[in-house]
């Protein structure tokens, strides 16, 4: 059966979530889409609450993309890749060091698309890429940490 974009979005969110719940943190859904999927938060008595955005950017193979429209919001991005196979990657990133790696894998920050679009996205990675990725995979350090109250 072949999915479709949204199909692979749709799973890709719900497995990102019952990571989160593994992880301690509680999931909100936005009621309207305006570039935040998810918001991990913690809200307990052992922790002050805190809460993180997410915008999460799925697909069933290797895909790097970033748009400019979620600079100056505290948004890390979820980048799942392989999301419908059982064993999906995940990289938690800081918008700002998204940038940054976007940044150190060449011309990318004067390609067209990002320069005038405001977004790039490549769908074959660099080795390079890939490698300045690996310290976010998993990355549930990247989300605000809740501090415990004094």
């Amino acid at each position: 059966m072949s999915l479709d974009t949204k199909q692979v979005e749709l799973i890709a969110t719900s497995w990102l979530e019952m990571q989160l719940l593994q992880e301690g943190y509680e999931v909100a859904r936005p009621l309207r889409d305006k570039g935040i999927d998810l918001i991990a938060y913690r809200d307990d008595e052992d922790h002050v609450f805190s809460a993180t955005p997410i915008q999460v950017k799925s697909a069933q193979r290797r895909t790097f993309s970033i748009e400019r429209k979620y600079a100056n919001r505290g948004i890390v991005m979820a980048y799942i890749w392989e999301a419908t196979s059982g064993q999906p990657e995940l990289f938690l990133v800081p918008y700002d060091d998204a940038v940054r790696l976007l940044g150190n894998i060449g011309d990318a920050l004067n390609s067209k698309s990002w320069a005038i679009d405001g977004r790039y996205s490549n769908q074959a990675p660099s080795k390079k890429l890939c490698d300045e990725l690996e310290k976010y995979r998993n990355g549930f350090s990247s989300l605000i940490t809740a501090q415990t109250p004094a």
